[in-house]
């Protein structure tokens, strides 16, 4: 006999569901009526090992095999379950702090560098595994450019910036400078702006949490005698790519997630913690209005089965 898990969703205090879990389905009865039916990844044996987390018409599921997912009511008789993507992060820790006494490391290059890229991710030694597509993986490297700077009615070049940033004037002038800032190639929005007549200069710090975020100053109408400078306090710059298909061990096809600073090969890059092959978190719950993930396979027992047949990579450019 087919095994069943019986479940309650409940939307409110007046609505409720009965979900009734079987082998990579989920059928959803309202007033004994079945009103919905959709398919799951989960077999037989894994609807009893699900963990669950509900808020309002959205249900949380985690499974230490598969990635999270987000159950939503979308109507009155309406259900719909999506993977759950994290794009940034966590992550493991990272390769060169893994064993100090290791003279040999290995390095990771990627052939591109700008969000939305396409290209390849090679390894100095065998890291990849089939299992590894839609993982993850964190690249460091020391930042090219940390200081620009502008005189008279100039723009200057773009800063892209993590962390602490200082803007400061210099001379004596008289016009109005903006601090403009594009996120995301969104397009420049103002996001500080000063006036002089010859009687000020300025010097502001701020923190910049979001990644893809660049910097610019621009003066306008702005006397000969301004000049203006952004600089970047982070020496390093850290970015994000997603593995999207096989090619060996050494070799995998990716998608830039944060810009890269470099196509140099680094030693300093970092797994993501969760993947087919890393395995997922086990369970879900909600803390102080944040959702927080726990029991993820760790070490010894990283690999969770059989390898999963992805496509071979072929027809990347390089």
């Amino acid at each position: 006999m087919a095994k069943k898990r019986v479940m309650a969703f409940v939307y409110s205090a007046d609505i409720a569901y009965v979900i009734q879990l079987g082998a990579y389905t989920m059928n959803f009865y309202y007033a004994d009526a079945l009103v919905d039916s959709i398919t799951t990844p989960y077999d037989e044996d894994e609807i009893f090992e699900i963990h669950t987390a509900q808020v309002g018409d959205i249900m949380w599921i985690t499974h230490q095999h598969h990635a999270p997912r987000k159950l939503s009511r979308t109507g009155t008789a309406e259900f719909t379950l999506e993977e759950i993507e994290f794009n940034y992060g966590p992550f493991l820790t990272r390769n060169d702090l893994v064993d100090p006494f290791n003279l040999n490391p290995t390095t990771v290059e990627c052939s591109v560098t700008d969000v939305g890229d396409y290209g390849i991710l090679t390894a100095s030694s065998g890291i990849f595994n089939r299992n590894h597509v839609g993982a993850i993986y964190q690249l460091t490297h020391p930042k090219t450019t940390m200081f620009v700077s502008t005189t008279g009615s100039s723009t200057s070049s773009e800063l892209e910036a993590k962390g602490n940033v200082t803007f400061t004037t210099r001379g004596t002038w008289i016009g109005t400078v903006e601090v403009q800032r594009n996120e995301n190639n969104a397009g420049w929005e103002t996001f500080r702006k000063y006036q002089g007549n010859a009687d000020r200069n300025v010097q502001v710090t701020w923190n910049e949490k979001s990644d893809n975020t660049s910097f610019q100053i621009v003066p306008t109408p702005m006397t000969v005698g301004f000049k203006g400078e952004l600089l970047a306090e982070e020496t390093h710059h850290t970015g994000i790519v997603k593995i999207i298909g096989y090619g060996s061990s050494t070799v995998a096809a990716i998608q830039v997630i944060t810009r890269i600073e470099s196509t140099a090969a680094t030693i300093r890059w970092a797994e993501g913690s969760w993947s087919d092959f890393r395995g997922w978190p086990a369970s879900v719950a909600f803390f102080q209005g944040r959702c927080c993930y726990a029991g993820a396979l760790t070490g010894s027992e990283k690999t969770i089965g059989a390898e999963i047949e992805y496509p071979t990579l072929l027809g990347i450019n390089s």
